[in-house]
């Protein structure tokens, strides 16, 4: 009996430490300088090393004037917005000051900003989970134009010049002109000079246009395919192309038509 009523003790005694803490924050000021102040004891309820650096990488640019008025304004109403929503401070805050702190170090476009703002709150009122996964999307990308990646591979883009975007249902993000790449332990294959559009949900890139060369296995001369139209998995390493042009003017004057595939080499021999 003695200890069903210390368990009891014991459980309501974190329960009511617990609420506490969560009843601690239910708003941050509107005032840019007072928000910051508060936002920073808020996080201090926390030991993530991680957050803590985060923030400081957030609070010197909010300091510093690096957001617009407008912009402060908006991170305010999403901050509120997800303390309303109890979204935990990791992985929700974490990834939310990352995807900002990325944003400011590698000098991306003021726009991309608005973007993302606007987007965040659409999906945090449409779905905490899919808030979520937009946030990790959004700091792999600011930070090391990471698009997609597992175990054994990454995809990658070669420009910071991009758009989010919105259509109803699901969020995507679009890129112009951008070398596409795919990477493992000792290989690698590049779509060059290509557009087109990253689901994050399905795991998916439709493109518009772009080429393959061969310099992975064919050095001696110039052969490449170019195509128009495409799409892709990003987790699966093998890629097919249904229609391409190959050019390989050694042994052809005019394009030849056909399919192409093509596969990442798992490997981490390079002798294999």
């Amino acid at each position: 009996m003695m200890r069903k009523k210390l368990f009891l003790f014991l459980g309501l005694g974190f329960l009511t430490t617990f609420l506490s803490v969560r009843a601690q924050v239910k708003s941050f000021n509107t005032n840019p300088k007072e928000f910051i102040l508060e936002f920073e004891n808020f996080l201090n309820q926390t030991d993530n090393p991680v957050l803590v650096k985060e923030f400081k990488v957030f609070s010197d640019a909010w300091e510093q004037g690096k957001f617009s008025p407008f912009q402060k304004e908006q991170i305010i109403k999403i901050s509120n917005n997800m303390v309303a929503e109890g979204l935990p401070q990791t992985p929700y805050f974490e990834f939310f000051l990352g995807s900002i702190g990325a944003f400011i170090q590698n000098k991306l476009p003021s726009h991309n900003l608005d973007e993302w703002q606007k987007i965040s709150k659409v999906l945090m009122n449409k779905d905490k989970r899919s808030y979520l996964s937009f946030l990790k999307v959004s700091k792999n990308l600011f930070q090391d134009r990471l698009i997609y990646s597992s175990k054994n591979e990454k995809w990658t883009v070669s420009t910071k010049a991009f758009d989010f975007n919105f259509d109803g249902s699901d969020f995507h993000i679009d890129f112009e002109n951008t070398d596409l790449k795919l990477s493992g332990a000792m290989d690698s294959i590049i779509i060059r000079n290509t557009s087109g559009s990253f689901y994050p949900s399905k795991n998916q890139w439709i493109g518009s246009k772009g080429s393959i060369d061969f310099d992975r296995v064919i050095k001696s001369d110039k052969a490449y395919v170019e195509f128009d139209a495409y799409k892709l998995k990003l987790n699966n390493t093998n890629l097919t192309f249904d229609t391409v042009r190959l050019y390989r003017e050694k042994f052809f004057s005019k394009p030849i038509l056909g399919r192409f595939r093509d596969k990442l080499s798992l490997s981490t021999d390079s002798n294999a």
